[in-house]
């Protein structure tokens, strides 16, 4: 699975890096519901379950032929995961996924586009027991200064995660509500806490300006219906 997460690396920089003049950028927003995770150690120790959570930020969706397009996101995540064992679980991460979306054109009134990317993220938060989950003293460590034997640094959640999602996004295309859209995914983190998400949100995305332009690359924020 790590080897996934460096092949489709490359392939995103590779993809981005053979666009056009033409490429034509647009920002949004989303936010949405999630069901996290952890496995690993920390399901077979703990018996985990799915805990739900929240994630709300912006993107940028970057057409870059008549079909392909990359969206990078900026993201906040309360994420975590439940057990009978530990009464509150609970992780706030600042997250970067990227996502290549094939386009599907006229499914109903918009368009269809599967998608596979990359997430890195970083957690800034969240507590577990009323302690900072990331913190020196937190319950994790605690437990493994208290009983060295039972627990290792596998059971300590990784503040640094990285792992491959699959997307699915509907965009309608209607006259009167062009730009909304929605997301259903998947997500699997490759670091020791082997996280799990389900995630579904709502967005917008802003028209294209035609006065806005790069310095770099006159055919961005360029939009040609």
């Amino acid at each position: 699975m790590k080897k996934a997460f460096f092949i489709i690396s490359l392939l995103l920089t590779c993809l981005v890096a053979s666009a056009q003049e033409d490429v034509k950028v647009r920002f949004g927003v989303s936010a949405g519901f999630n069901m996290t995770k952890w496995g690993g150690d920390f399901d077979s120790k703990f018996s985990t379950g799915f805990k739900p959570g929240f994630h709300a930020g912006g993107l940028a969706e970057l057409q870059i032929g008549d079909y392909w397009s990359v969206q990078p996101e900026l993201q906040i995540a309360a994420e975590g995961t439940n057990t009978d064992l530990i009464d509150k679980i609970g992780a706030v991460y600042i997250k970067v996924p990227v996502t290549v979306f094939y386009s599907i054109r006229n499914v109903g009134p918009g368009r269809l586009s599967p998608g596979l990317g990359i997430y890195v993220s970083g957690g800034v938060g969240g507590k577990t027991q009323d302690v900072g989950t990331f913190a020196d003293d937190s319950y994790f460590r605690a437990m493994n200064a208290l009983t060295p034997e039972e627990f290792s640094e596998d059971l300590i959640p990784d503040q640094f995660d990285y792992g491959v999602a699959f997307k699915i996004s509907y965009e309608v295309q209607h006259e009167k509500v062009s730009g909304l859209c929605g997301t259903l995914g998947v997500s699997y983190g490759l670091t020791e806490c082997k996280s799990l998400g389900l995630l579904f949100s709502v967005g917008y995305k802003f028209p294209y300006s035609k006065w806005l332009r790069s310095t770099y690359n006159t055919g961005i924020f360029e939009y040609n219906p």
